[in-house]
């Protein structure tokens, strides 16, 4: 009972001084409405047995309210290991949607140079089976022969058909191709499997 007349006579004191102050500080006299008054808060402190705090201060002179826990730490928090493993699935999506686009690019590249050499090597195919045919005939004569071969040799390198192969459309592969649809055995099997050809069957290739 000693703490709680302790407590009285320092309130009492309080209140007196703050009544003989300056007119000045008696503007601020009155404390606003949100906040509560000394005795109203006097129920709320609890009691001096309890010990000392972390910082070194009586844990009795924190209010019971301030003591409340917030709404989102009554929750149960997400374990460190669930968090890892979104995160891991995150990464690992777009990774995979990363290396899905650059095979995708790459893929693009190839079938766009493979146009390009096709367009060229249509536009010069007369002319190098021209000088083909002529630099490879022996009636004529070696001056004329080595003419024809020069000039075979100055077409442009991406002109002739072995440049050429014949690629997937869908991954730009150059080997195992089927000319019928113009894609590799991989992408023809994935294709087959989801029922995506017309008169494939599933395991009937």
């Amino acid at each position: 009972m000693a703490w709680r007349s302790l407590l009285s006579r320092s309130t009492i004191t309080s209140a007196r001084s703050f009544q003989t102050s300056s007119p000045a500080a008696s503007l601020f006299s009155s404390p606003p409405l949100s906040a509560p008054r000394l005795p109203q808060l006097a129920s709320s402190f609890s009691s001096l047995s309890r010990p000392l705090g972390a910082l070194g201060a009586l844990q009795s002179l924190v209010p019971a309210q301030s003591l409340k826990l917030p709404q989102q730490a009554l929750h149960m928090p997400v374990p460190l290991t669930a968090c890892h493993q979104l995160s891991q699935a995150a990464s690992c999506k777009m990774m995979r949607r990363q290396l899905t686009t650059v095979a995708d690019k790459v893929a693009d590249k190839r079938n766009i140079r493979d146009y390009k050499r096709r367009l060229l090597a249509a536009k010069y195919e007369l002319r190098r089976n021209l000088y083909k045919t002529l630099w490879q005939d022996p009636n004529l004569p070696y001056e004329l022969r080595e003419k024809y071969r020069h000039k075979l040799s100055r077409l442009p390198r991406n002109s002739s058909f072995t440049r050429v192969r014949n690629r997937c459309i869908y991954s730009g592969r150059p080997r195992s191709v089927y000319k019928l649809f113009r894609s590799s055995r991989i992408v023809f099997r994935s294709l087959a499997s989801e029922g995506a050809l017309m008169g494939v069957k599933k395991a009937s290739w």
